[in-house]
């Protein structure tokens, strides 16, 4: 057995693991030579894995057999033509992202749309424009509804992997039909999670702030046992996470999160076997819509869950029979218990709606490999019940199941160079107990699917394989076209689903709601031309006859009731992604990953109310871009991510009931971690910001994101093995001095001082009136003469209050130097200071004449200016006069969250007019530049003292409103004048400031 000792010999080098190991490498084994599979090397290192140290465990991708996309222990495999339509984010893919979520992960998805609203529902997701999906979480099907309120509170560093399958021709994974649905309808693709399993003994603390009040705090234990001879393997690990937020002022956004994970297992022979335990403990407030888009009845309420609570346990067991066949089985219970009050904004009335939801399943798979040949069967049933009812349907009880049978075969032919599969599977679903309302009636219905049937079949060809072609350019190279030309693959799959009829949901009175049957082609090729260039393409095509779709809803005793209609369904579109290694040398690493997403068709002939222009061909975006560039360079990572959506219609609670545009946005996010040695820990400090561009955008009509997030996060983690090595790169940077200097490495330290405003204040002028027409006037009627009242109006309003905004600051500053040369250092430099005093105020009297009348308007201006907070993020340069001081220049961006705001009271001598007053303002995070020079003292070994000036300009805010008002003594009291008038301000000034700093290098 050459390939048992060479992994033996690898084991040698892990020799905490190796006894951990022996189990799974016996899985393994099952399926060597004779395994049914294409050959992917996932479980070797390559060149685009990161350093690490020799005796460091292996990345979780490496370890887990159940991760492996080839490997038959992994619950979540699919068929080899359906892996171009897959997408795994690793470990390190997580930690690089840095998302705050699961559905904050998935943004960064092809062909994933990830939608928010403030309701009891409130993550959803859309692949390739359907909106049914299921989630499987180590091992077990989870419905959407239940993971759109149980995931968001899952942390992603307690992640080892996710993986999306935008192809719901994945017959093994789960479900096709999910739960909770009143029509029905077939998923279109899954999320795949599965949470961390410690390789080796491990401890991680991890705390994080960030904007809107957020903070989080979580520790991590992990121990692994039978590292002897003759002990079991096992290992046990603990998770814990409390973090908050209060999320942008007003709208009602908090949240208070406390979760828990614990994971064990063991391997005893040919039994590996392992279960998760999640527990979870939220309360939140449902975000509040868009004042002026939002009926006036959902803009009052005032709701949230306090709290809701969520239990997973899994356990699944693989078991090796032989070299030939191994079995898995998984039992899963889910559970999720909320408190969802109901109270308003406009009156004390609350109302505590307690729901719940359970759901338990068995899934047991069978895998035989014989010859190139794999064979797959399975059985799998899952119970759903809520006797409360839960989201849209709280206060009426639901009950299904589904009895589930499926297969898959694939055979290799040709040396691995042709691979065909083929799938099954048989879905007996059943509504026990359901409710839907028509007129005064309400019915609670068995509703059945006697079975849905679903088959698939695929073909993978690599042409090329195995020829030898790659060598023949082997001189060139990274630049050698024909070593990727000769791992070039075509991928085909064709599905087909059936559903029996359906009876028990509410119809339109002219439709018979039949049987739905889906057809789906897709076909793909990946070439892998260079290191730096892996392009891929998919075309899909899904095709849908009898999909069940909303036509309206009618009101029974205060709810809102769905009726249905149908009709056919077409959506076609083509995914494009590159990726690759761009450099791995003098600057470091440079990865990236960019997707492509064009849907060149989404239409259904459903009629309906609902069907404005046929609103489901504006309802998805036609156009999906993500990219994502990584570089790492000496100890730092950084990553910028993209994500672009096009413009589609939404209708969320809109005042005018009408669809209006979303979407149209692009935001970019963005992290840069630091390694480094803290005693005996391995730190990494991290700074990121999300949505930087500060987009308010909506993925459902009056729900606006929350806009720029910047926070901080420092993880100190411990385990078995040494050090990360750093990546390579800057090795020139480490021979600008033959000896370590305090000068170069990581610092950081505090600072305090005085900031002084340069007197800008608030300036209003007149602006453009759309209220009365041209000047805002009184144009007269009658014997009631035209007036200029509006241009008096807005003349008197305008004014220039001069202020400066000063006081104290004091915060902290993160930096890294290097030596360029023995007196020369430049380097990196972020701060952020609280500002205390920031705020000024003035005020301004001003009038004008009104030229028929003779009669004086007035205006009284009274204004304000504040900064709560300002950070820099700068390079610094400068030259050692001395070995102990360094006399620098430093420029770059800076950033606060800066105010202001005019109350203007106008009243005239003029009996006819009406007194009014208003105010306006804007409060924002702004971004502008900041540049200035110091001096830094090393007055003792590591420590040293600065004194620093810095000029900063925020740039302009501004804001428009209206002065309005009617004639009081003539009949009906038209309108007399209308002014418009703007007001804006500029946030800059001067900073000086004295710090100290603690070199750790």
């Amino acid at each position: 057995m050459p390939r048992q000792k060479e992994e033996a010999r690898s084991l040698r080098k892990f020799p905490a693991l190796s006894q951990s190991f022996v189990g799974l490498l016996a899985l393994t084994h099952a399926a060597s030579a004779q395994e049914a599979l294409p050959s992917i090397d996932i479980g070797a290192p390559t060149d685009a894995a990161p350093a690490r140290a020799t005796n460091a465990p292996p990345a979780p991708q490496l370890a887990r057999p159940d991760l492996q996309p080839d490997n038959v222990a992994n619950a979540a495999r699919v068929a080899t033509s359906s892996r171009s339509h897959t997408q795994t984010f690793t470990r390190q893919d997580i930690e690089e992202l840095n998302p705050q979520d699961v559905f904050g992960l998935l943004r960064n998805a092809t062909s994933i749309l990830v939608t928010y609203q403030g309701r009891k529902f409130p993550n959803n997701l859309k692949f390739r424009g359907d909106g049914n999906f299921g989630f499987i979480v180590d091992g077990a099907y989870v419905s959407a509804q239940t993971a759109g309120l149980m995931m968001q509170s899952l942390p992603v560093s307690a992640l080892d992997q996710v993986d999306v399958v935008r192809d719901a021709s994945a017959l093994t994974l789960g479900p096709l039909v999910d739960f909770g649905s009143s029509s029905g309808a077939l998923n279109s693709g899954f999320v795949v999670v599965r949470t961390h399993t410690p390789q080796e003994t491990e401890m991680q603390l991890r705390t994080a702030v960030q904007t809107y009040g957020g903070v989080l705090g979580g520790a991590y234990g992990g121990y692994v046992f039978g590292k002897k001879p003759g002990e079991i393997p096992a290992f046990i690990s603990g998770f814990i996470q409390k973090s908050s937020d209060d999320g942008p002022a007003n709208r009602s956004n908090w949240n208070d999160t406390v979760v828990g994970l614990l994971k064990g297992g063991f391997t005893a022979g040919p039994l590996d076997t392992s279960f998760t335990l999640f527990q979870s403990s939220t309360r939140y407030g449902f975000q509040q819509g868009t004042f002026g888009e939002q009926t006036a009845s959902t803009l009052a309420q005032n709701w949230g869950y306090s709290p809701i609570e969520s239990t997973f346990l899994s356990w699944n067991s693989t078991f090796k029979w032989d070299e030939h066949n191994v079995s898995l089985l998984t039992l899963a219970y889910t559970r999720t218990v909320d408190n969802n009050f109901l109270a308003s904004f406009t009156s004390p009335n609350l109302t505590v709606a307690k729901e719940q939801g359970y759901t338990g399943q068995i899934n047991a798979r069978h895998s035989f490999t014989y010859d190139g040949a794999l064979a797959q069967l399975g059985l799998q049933y899952v119970n759903w019940s809520s006797p409360s009812g839960q989201t849209n349907y709280a206060n009426y009880a639901r009950k299904e199941d589904t009895l589930s049978g499926y297969g898959n075969f694939e055979q290799k032919l040709f040396s691995d160079r042709l691979v065909f599969d083929a799938s099954f599977r048989l879905d007996n679903h059943f509504d026990y107990v359901g409710v839907d309302s028509a007129g005064t009636t309400r019915y609670f219905y068995n509703r059945g699917f006697p079975l849905a049937v679903n088959y698939a079949g695929g073909v993978t060809v690599k042409p090329l394989q195995g020829l030898g072609i790659g060598a023949m350019g082997a001189s060139l190279g990274d630049l050698n076209p024909l070593e990727g030309l000769a791992n070039v693959s075509f991928s085909g799959r064709y599905s087909h689903t059936e559903q029996s009829d359906m009876s028990g949901i509410i119809a339109e009175s002219n439709i018979t709601l039949l049987p739905e049957k889906q057809d789906k082609y897709e076909a793909g090729v990946k070439i892998p031309v260079f290191r730096w260039l892996t392009p891929e393409v998919t075309y899909f095509d899904t095709e849908i006859q009898n999909n069940k779709q909303p036509s309206r809803t009618i009101t029974v005793n205060n709810n809102n009731v769905t009726v249905w209609t149908q009709g056919n369904t077409s959506r076609k579109g083509i995914e494009a992604v590159a990726q690759g290694v761009l450099q791995d040398d003098i600057l470091g690493k440079t990865t990236y990953r960019g997707s492509y997403t064009r849907l060149t068709e989404a239409y259904s002939s459903s009629p309906g109310t609902y069907d404005w222009l046929n609103p489901y061909r504006f309802q998805t975006p036609r156009t999906q871009i993500n990219f994502a560039l990584t570089q790492a360079w000496d100890r730092f990572t950084g990553t910028v991510a993209l994500n672009h959506v096009s413009m589609y219609w939404s209708n969320g609670f809109a005042v005018d009931n009408a669809y209006h545009q979303v979407g149209n946005y692009t935001t970019i996010d963005a992290n840069i971690g630091y390694n480094f040695q803290l005693m005996d820990w391995d730190a990494r400090l991290s700074f990121y910001g999300r949505n930087i561009t500060n987009k308010r955008y909506e993925t459902i009509y009056t729900y606006k994101a929350w806009g720029a997030v910047w926070g901080s996060e420092l993880k100190l983690s411990w385990g078995e093995h040494a050090s990360p090595a750093p990546l390579p790169g800057m090795a020139w940077l480490a021979a600008a001095a033959d000896q370590p200097s305090p000068w170069s490495g990581l610092y950081a330290g505090l600072n305090a001082g005085g900031l002084f405003g340069d007197g800008h204040g608030v300036d209003t002028v007149p602006g453009t009136s759309t209220i009365l027409g041209d000047g805002g006037d009184d144009k007269g009627a009658g014997a009631r003469p035209a007036t200029f009242f509006g241009r008096a109006s807005a003349s008197s309003a305008a004014s220039t209050i001069p202020m400066g905004i000063g006081g104290g600051i004091g915060g902290a500053q993160l930096g890294y130097n290097w030596r360029f040369r023995p007196d020369v250092i430049g380097g990196l430099e972020l701060d952020l200071q609280g500002v205390a005093g920031g705020r000024a105020s003035g005020s301004a009297l001003r009038s004008a004449t009104e030229p028929v009348t003779g009669a004086n308007v007035v205006t009284a201006t009274s204004a304000t200016k504040s900064l709560s907070y300002l950070g820099t993020a700068r390079g610094r340069f400068g030259y050692l006069v001395t070995p102990t001081l360094l006399p620098y220049l430093t420029a770059g961006l800076a950033y606060g969250e800066g105010g202001f705001s005019a109350s203007l009271t106008q009243a005239a001598t003029a009996a006819s007019f009406a007194p009014s007053s208003g105010t306006i303002g804007s409060t924002s995070i702004r971004i502008g530049w900041a540049a200035g020079a110091g001096g830094e003292w090393m007055f003792q070994q590591n420590w040293s003292a600065k004194l620093e000036y810095l000029r900063y300009d925020l740039g302009n805010q501004g804001a428009y409103g209206d002065m309005a008002g009617f004639n009081l003594v003539a009949a009906g009291n038209p309108g007399l004048y209308a002014s418009g008038v703007i007001s804006s301000s500029r946030l800059a000034g001067h900073i000086v400031r004295a710090g100290v700093n603690y070199h750790f290098e």
